[in-house]
């Protein structure tokens, strides 16, 4: 079995940057260890990425991430936490 190994990767919440390493990551995993360094944004949050286009992708599945892996190879990727507005669900 070919290992995936999201490798020297950052988080961003808040300006504040942490680098993470997982080996065959799931959206799971990710979201626990995002969870972990944020504590206080709950589960009301997006994750995204800027693509080579300079589009903003979400990442809100395996096959999501499982794209964002095969497109990166062993380049770093910023994933970026932003806090859903809950006022804007109920507009």
């Amino acid at each position: 079995m070919r290992q995936n190994i999201l490798n020297d990767n950052k988080t961003s919440y808040n300006k504040e940057i942490h680098l993470f390493k997982i080996e065959n990551p799931v959206l799971e995993q990710i979201k626990n260890h995002i969870q972990k360094l944020h504590p206080q944004i709950k589960q009301n949050y997006s994750s995204i990425y800027k693509d080579d286009d300079g589009d903003l992708i979400s990442i809100s599945s395996d096959e999501d991430l499982k794209v964002l892996m095969e497109s990166v190879k062993n380049q770093t990727v910023k994933i970026t936490i932003e806090p859903l507005d809950l006022q804007a669900l109920y507009i």
